[in-house]
């Protein structure tokens, strides 16, 4: 029988003191940023490198280091960056923005809308560590090289962090929800140009959470009371007692009510529950009311530029930036392709083509600027433009406006979570 190579705390069976080929990671840092990546041994095989960025370069660190580092739970998304071409082959305004290392410009591209649970995974997969623990349990009644299998297994280290595509997730649930929005294969990029414009004079972004206050009868807050139990069994054992307990409370409510219904159905009048107890006994119901926490709002955010054509190509070229963005919000026919239930070209003439999506990125060089937020891939939900920004209507000798003035409004299509903010 071959067992398989695990890693027991932080000793690891298989060989070692051999000749280890090493690359730093080169994405950008800040100081402090932890990264991992793999290297190639003499023979090989392939080992896990941990860094550390001190503000000048990195540093290797060994696996208790990064893993002290990442407990927090951050972790670093994939596909962030703007494909090269996105950035050379982009329609510019001003035509002339040059980028230098210190260059700040906005680049937006253009995706195909991807269905969020079309070719996503369900459920989470198991980590190496854990199927080698499943193997050992399996072996646990004589024990796997004499010693007892739900030992070997307890002794295996499970980490909670998934890989796609070599991008570290602290949350394994947070890599399921965010791999349409970061791995590249959930989206394919249109045949629409790219766009680079200058960083607009208004940069800002909110978050929202929903809070809000729940009224509970006594009846209620004891149920739910019991169902709180560190034990749950102890919720299922009680129960029965807790609603027997409550019959005395339930009474005067069904008295009350009884009373509301015959006043109503002789007057018309309509009598709410502290009505009756207030003005017959000078007392309203506790409303043990309590703050629950009911979610949180997907970002919004507009950017807002003035277009000014300098020539004749820029004028061109401003024309091509705002028929873009239109034409990219608004949804087109349906090919065919997508509808694999019925090869009826009349059925296809029912559907139209979700909108393309839009990546922003808001660079420095060729860097995402870390001092501005960045977003998750984001939908338009309104382009405005207004050809007579400054009040009057003025065309240059070709009949291009002299100035325009184009609002874009956005909402992101994923959740940010509090395992993300370093990076939104």
């Amino acid at each position: 029988m071959v067992f398989p190579l695990v890693q027991l705390g932080t000793a690891t069976w298989g060989v070692a003191n051999t000749a280890i080929t090493k690359s730093p990671p080169t994405k950008t840092a800040k100081e402090g940023d932890v990264a991992t990546n793999t290297g190639k041994s003499s023979l090989g095989t392939e080992v896990q490198l941990y860094w550390e960025y001190d503000g000048k370069e990195w540093k290797e660190i060994n696996k208790k280091k990064y893993e002290d580092k990442t407990k927090n739970y951050t972790y670093t998304t994939g596909n962030q960056d703007p494909e090269a071409e996105s950035i050379s082959k982009a329609v510019r305004y001003p035509r002339d923005l040059s980028i230098d290392v210190d260059s700040d410009y906005v680049v937006f591209e253009f995706f195909e809308y991807q269905p969020p649970f079309k070719g996503v995974k369900s459920k989470l997969d198991k980590t190496g560590g854990e199927i080698a623990a499943d193997i050992f349990k399996a072996l646990g009644g004589s024990g796997a090289l004499g010693v007892p299998g739900y030992i070997l297994s307890a002794g295996i280290k499970i980490e909670d962090k998934v890989n796609v595509d070599d991008n570290e997730y602290a949350s394994r649930t947070l890599a399921l929800y965010n791999q349409s929005n970061d791995d590249e294969k959930f989206y394919k990029k249109t045949s629409r140009n790219s766009i680079i414009l200058y960083m607009p004079e208004d940069i800002s972004t909110g978050y929202r959470a929903s809070w809000s206050g729940k009224k509970f009868s006594n009846v209620a807050r004891e149920a739910l009371t019991t169902a709180g139990s560190d034990n749950f069994a102890s919720f299922i054992e009680n129960a029965a007692k807790s609603m027997a307990s409550a019959k005395d409370k339930v009474i005067p409510n069904a008295a009350n009510k009884t009373l509301r219904e015959t006043i109503s159905a002789i007057t018309g009048e309509s009598i709410g529950a502290d009505d009756v107890f207030g003005a017959t006994r000078g007392v309203v119901i506790n409303p043990n009311v309590e703050l629950l926490f009911s979610g949180h709002d997907l970002r919004n955010f507009t950017l807002k530029y003035k277009l000014v054509p300098r020539n004749a190509d820029e004028a061109i070229d401003i024309k091509k930036i705002i028929n873009t963005f239109r034409a990219a919000m608004l949804p087109n026919f349906a090919d065919g392709d997508e509808i694999t239930f019925s090869d009826s070209i009349n059925v296809a003439q029912n559907f139209i083509k979700v909108p393309n999506v839009c990546k922003i990125s808001f660079m420095t060089g060729g860097n995402l600027n870390s001092n501005v937020p960045q977003y998750k891939m984001c939908a338009m939900t309104q382009v405005d433009v207004n050809y007579t920004p400054d009040g009057t209507y003025a065309t240059l000798e070709d009949g291009s406006m002299v100035a325009y003035e184009l609002t874009i409004s956005f909402q992101e299509t994923k959740l940010i979570f509090s395992e993300e903010v370093e990076k939104y």
